[in-house]
């Protein structure tokens, strides 16, 4: 019987060199003269560019959720007649303080993307965005002017 191999057998290489069918062209400085060289795949394609300064749409989404919930929840909790546990005082200060809050939310997203947009050169966009934000900010003052006209008596 044979204990599974014999000094006689051949051994494996040490190093195997791997060398791809067309090598990317290398410069005396070290360079690699196309991106495109690093993956192979991407020939052909367009590359992914990167974000460079533009605001995230999670801030928009976050502040529409917020204005989502504290409007809906006030007209839910109106609608199926919580009885003697709804407070209009609660209600009111949850509708105006979300809805403001949200709105402050989508206006800072929107000056931020109107920067963004001046440093892509498009003016009419980021003056729109500069404008909306800025009626977002009245209105958002609007609703924090309400909620403390109507809740006066919370603060004598």
């Amino acid at each position: 019987m044979e204990d599974g191999g014999s000094s006689d057998s051949k051994k494996p290489p040490e190093t195997v060199l791997i060398q791809p069918s067309n090598p990317a062209p290398v410069h005396l400085s070290g360079e690699i003269s196309s991106p495109l060289a690093y993956n192979p795949q991407l020939q052909g394609n367009t590359l992914p560019l990167p974000n460079d300064g533009k605001p995230s749409i999670y801030t928009f989404f976050i502040s529409l959720l917020g204005i989502i919930v504290s409007t809906g929840y006030v007209f839910l909790s109106a609608n199926v007649g919580m009885g003697s546990s709804f407070d209009e005082e609660i209600a009111c200060c949850l509708l105006c303080n979300g809805n403001a809050l949200g709105m402050v939310g989508i206006g800072t997203y929107l000056v931020q993307r109107g920067n963004w947009e001046s440093t892509q050169n498009h003016t009419f966009s980021r003056t729109l965005s500069h404008i909306i934000a800025a009626l977002l900010f009245l209105v958002s003052g609007l609703f924090f002017f309400l909620w403390i006209t109507f809740s006066g008596d919370l603060f004598y």
